[in-house]
This record gives C-alpha cells, structure tokens and sequence, in this order.
C-alpha cells in the first residue's frame, strides 16, 4: 500500500492509497465504524463482499463499501495480483494503514 494522498493534504477529508495484492491477499471480514472506502480497480480481479452479496470486481469497476457494513475483498488465490487505488473518508484510517503495515520485501 502507497499513500497517494494523506489527510493532511485534504485536512483530513479523505486519502487515497494505490495498493497491489497477490493472490489469496484480502482483510477478513470487517467493519469500518466511522470510515466510508472507495476502491477502482486498476489491474486484475477481487472478489468482493458486502453486505451480505459476493460478486466480481474487475479492471475499471468501482467499488463502495460503506462505513458500518461489513465487507471484505480477496485476490482469487487462482489468479494474478491485483492493483487498485482506494479512496477513504475521512482520512483517519490511513494512520492504521501506517500503523499495521510494514514495508514489503519485494514489489508484487
């Protein structure tokens, strides 16, 4: 995940993050309380679920998961990564982003 854009540039109304997943990579099942996410898909496929529905999303599909449903998202483990950009706000949770990640060993 690459922050694109931080809160501190948009005084905390939204980030954006360009991120690249392999395959079988996506967060459980989860909820955002106070955070609505936005993601465009720029290359590959997710398979994406939300309130209660599963479908496909691929290259050039926007996706909205809003705050307080539960979602998750997952490179089919069969396929190739995936790249998206991801649109949160407010920007907030970019902090979490910074806080749990580490930095990748290599480029996908």
């Amino acid at each position: 995940m690459t922050i694109k854009v931080a809160g501190e540039h948009t005084d905390d109304a939204l980030g954006v993050v360009e991120g690249t997943f392999r395959p079988g990579h996506g967060p459980p099942l989860h909820v955002h309380r106070n955070e609505d996410e936005l993601f465009y898909i720029l290359d590959g496929q997710m398979l994406v679920a939300c309130d209660g529905r599963t479908f496909t999303a691929e290259a050039g599909d926007l996706v909205f998961l809003p705050r307080g449903i539960p979602h998750a998202f997952k490179v089919p483990a069969d396929g190739r990564p995936a790249r998206a950009l991801f649109l949160v706000t407010p920007a907030r949770f970019l902090g979490f982003i910074e806080a749990a990640g580490e930095p990748a060993p290599e480029a996908v």
